[in-house]
């Protein structure tokens, strides 16, 4: 299946904010819990089988999967989320693809975990309320209550990460592959070749994934410069499914019909307009 996308700024989860990063690490990536397709408004066990707050909602305890395991075999813990999230909280933080500090702004996320200004501000590299109690249990500290946390983890950016790949890079072809170019991940997929910058990113199946199999054997993320372009190259038959360019939405429904339900598609009822939850920033 091809897909269009803009060129994201980062597939690496660290620092993953826009549309087009996520949708990939989206695939390739389980945060500890995810939010339920069929009701958005509930959230359901991704990488963590199960959660429980204390009863002020300060401390937050995480059941893994302890079948859990990245795309190249090795198993999840929970210190692969403390190092991910303090990848995040830490403003020294390397991205592999240039090799310079490039610190995150997604770093919000995480701002209700005990130490994370200590870290964000440069006073040390780990939060104080991160815990790997064992490999299957991650204890998560706040520095006030919030009964929500469990909504707040599942952003497909606070994913488990290898800490190893990270700084040893990744081998394909012979060669040594940044982890931002070919990131592994717990997801329903797995990088099928590095990310090939203003063309594509190819993700196929992941057959180490302890979850639902991905239906799909492949997907390739077509990179346009403009769902003008990209819709163009689908009625050309060159691309599965696209954004729908500026003012041809109306000519679309004509052409292909609208989904009866706004989120699946049939024959002759391919123009999915149903409504999603977005997170907007915007200047006055």
């Amino acid at each position: 299946m091809s897909f269009y996308i803009g060129e994201p700024a980062y597939i690496d989860p660290y620092n993953c904010q826009e549309t087009e990063g996520m949708q990939v690490t989206q695939a390739l990536f389980d945060s500890l819990t995810d939010f339920d397709n069929v009701d958005p408004t509930k959230v359901i066990p991704a990488a963590a089988i199960s959660w429980e707050p204390n009863a002020d909602a300060t401390v937050w305890t995480f059941k893994l999967n302890p079948d859990g395991k990245f795309s190249d075999g090795t198993p999840v813990t929970a210190k692969d989320f403390v190092y991910a999230w303090n990848r995040i909280a830490n403003p020294e933080t390397i991205n592999t693809s240039t090799g310079k500090a490039d610190p995150s702004i997604i770093g919000y996320h995480l701002g209700f975990i005990k130490g994370f200004d200590d870290v964000s501000g440069g006073k040390g590299t780990e939060m104080e309320g991160l815990k790997a109690v064992d490999d299957t249990t991650l204890e998560v500290t706040l520095s006030q209550s919030f009964a929500d946390f469990e909504y707040v983890v599942a952003h497909p950016s606070l994913g488990p990460v290898p800490q190893a790949a990270v700084e040893a890079g990744i081998q394909y072809d012979g060669a040594t592959v940044s982890y931002g170019d070919m990131p592994i991940g717990n997801g329903p997929f797995k990088m099928a070749e590095p990310w090939k910058h203003n063309q594509y990113i190819k993700v196929a199946r992941n057959d180490a994934y302890t979850g639902d199999p991905a239906y799909l054997d492949e997907v390739e993320f077509r990179i346009f410069k403009d769902p003008e372009t990209a819709y163009t190259e689908f009625e050309a038959g060159n691309l599965d499914f696209t954004q729908i360019g500026e003012g041809k939405i109306k000519d679309a429904v004509a052409k292909y019909g609208e989904s009866a339900d706004g989120y699946t598609v049939a024959p002759g009822k391919q123009v999915l307009l149903g409504a999603e939850a977005s997170t907007y920033y915007m200047i006055l």
